[in-house]
Formats: structure tokens, sequence, C-alpha cells
């Protein structure tokens, strides 16, 4: 196969990948969405298509230099993610990690370890513990960036405003150590035995 050929095929195949990721993104969303959303989800991958196709019709040696340069940019975008991937830090972390710092300059006695590392340390001393769930944690934007529960029952979407009942719940790390509770018979952080006496 020629390589006028070939760049030609590429460009094409390019722009067919942005034309079914349009198309993709149409069932997924709908059209019941805001302008810029829209314009954001359709319009550049439309654009994106289109433009690949037509330089499917250029001559063949800016053809040749146009599929170069999206190689080259799509192999420093790949590399580029693998690395921020590799190193980046989560928000979580990055959070525990500033609270250590401040710890340390301190001189204050903490717990280095995050709160995975607390709750799987008390089930294997045969304790049931379970990280304390906020329910920030269950909100997600969905694709429209309309926030929404990650949690449904019968198509309803659910918030949980407390955690697992009358199990150790493992809070946050403020102040160097985990605080660690024993949740009530409705998963607040509450004495044993409240709800029965109306208070």
């Amino acid at each position: 196969m020629s390589g006028s050929r070939l760049s030609r095929l590429f460009l094409l195949g390019v722009g067919s990948v942005f034309l079914l990721l349009f198309a993709y993104k149409v069932l997924e969303l709908g059209t019941d969405i805001s302008g810029r959303t829209m314009l954001l989800h359709f319009g550049v991958p439309l654009i994106l298509a289109l433009v690949f196709g037509a330089g499917a019709l250029f001559p063949p040696t800016p053809r040749a230099h146009i599929c170069v340069w999206i190689t080259a940019f799509a192999v420093g975008c790949l590399a580029a993610e693998i690395y921020l991937t590799a190193t980046a830090l989560p928000e979580r972390g990055r959070r525990h990690r500033d609270l250590v710092d401040n710890w340390q300059a301190r001189n204050i006695d903490y717990d280095p370890r995050t709160w995975q590392e607390v709750v799987e340390e008390l089930r294997r001393s045969g304790k049931a513990a379970y990280p304390k769930l906020n329910p920030g944690t269950v909100i997600r934007p969905d694709a429209g960036g309309k926030s929404q529960s990650s949690i449904r029952l019968d198509g309803h979407e659910l918030v949980p405003a407390g955690t697992v009942s009358n199990t150790l719940s493992v809070y946050c790390n403020e102040t160097g150590q985990y605080l660690i509770y024993r949740s009530d018979e409705y998963g607040f952080h509450n004495p044993k035995g409240i709800w029965k006496t109306g208070q």
C-alpha cells in the first residue's frame, strides 16, 4: 500500500472515530442539556470529524505531514497522561500529606496511616469496622454536570445521612489521631440507646 493511500486511510479512520464519538454522545446525553455542554460533547467531535475527513482530500505531502503531527500529538498526550496518572496524588491523599507535614512541624504525635489502613487493621483483628460515610462521598456529577447520588433504589436516588449501624466507624484524622467510635443503632455518633430516651 502506497504512503499516499495509507495517509488518506489514516485521516479517514481518525475522522470516523470522532464521528462515532459524536454519535455515542448523542445517544448517551440526548438533547436535553445546556448549550455549553452540547458544544463540548457534540460540537468538538463533529468539527474534528469534519476536519480530519477534509484532510483526507489534501495532496499527498501535506496529508503526510498532518499524519505525522497527529501521531506526535497523540503520543505526547498519552505519555503526559501516563506520567500524571502515575505521579499525581488524589485530592484526599494531598490533604492527608499536608496534615502530616503540619503535625511534624508542630511535633505532634500523629498516626501516619490512611483511613483504609486503619479499617483494614481493625478488620484483621476481628472487629467489624467501616469508614464513616459522608453524603458527599456518593454525590457525583453526571455527564451533563448535574450532581446526583451514585446510590439508587427502585429508580430513586439515596443519600445516606449516617453510616453502618452498631459498628466501629473510622472518621477523620485532623488532630493526629483517628476518631474511631461505635455507631448507634441508626449509624450516627451517639451514645447507645439514646433514641429510646427521647432526648
